[in-house]
């Protein structure tokens, strides 16, 4: 008889599926099980890092500390459904938080989390100072494929 998934003495997903030996050394090695974090929860944070439009709400916020729902929507020129979207995927992340305004409670205010401040800052400086090396091997890639 097999043995059950996490019966073998290996770490199991959420759903009971056992992980690679590269997830499971990132999580011991990097990670440490103590932390309650895994892989997954970074993964989710880039996942929020994967359009534009949700990097240009970090961005936003970067550099305004604080939003309205109208002020993200001037600034990224963005239609109502798709800035939505946007902003849910981002305040459900850890990077920002929704807060109702002080001034009367109907409006809600966007702020970075001290986390989403930092991994913003770090984007925007990995975009600053790759920049040209990314273009340099995106074009490179683009004429070798053809």
């Amino acid at each position: 008889m097999g043995t059950e998934p996490g019966q073998s003495g290996e770490e199991v997903d959420e759903g009971g599926t056992e992980q690679p030996p590269a997830i499971r050394e990132l999580n011991r090695g990097v990670l440490h099980p103590a932390g309650g974090r895994s892989v997954a929860d970074f993964a989710e944070v880039f996942e929020t890092l994967g359009h534009p439009a949700r990097i240009g709400v970090l961005y936003t916020l970067l550099e305004r500390e604080e939003c309205t729902y109208s002020a993200l929507s001037r600034a990224l020129d963005a239609e109502d459904n798709e800035l939505n979207h946007h902003l849910r995927r981002v305040v459900e992340s850890p990077l920002v938080r929704k807060t109702p305004s002080t001034d009367d409670g109907r409006k809600s205010i966007y702020r970075l989390t001290r986390t989403g401040v930092r991994i913003t800052e770090y984007v925007v400086e990995m975009m600053e100072t790759e920049r040209d090396a990314i273009e340099d091997e995106y074009l490179d890639a683009e004429h070798t494929d053809s």
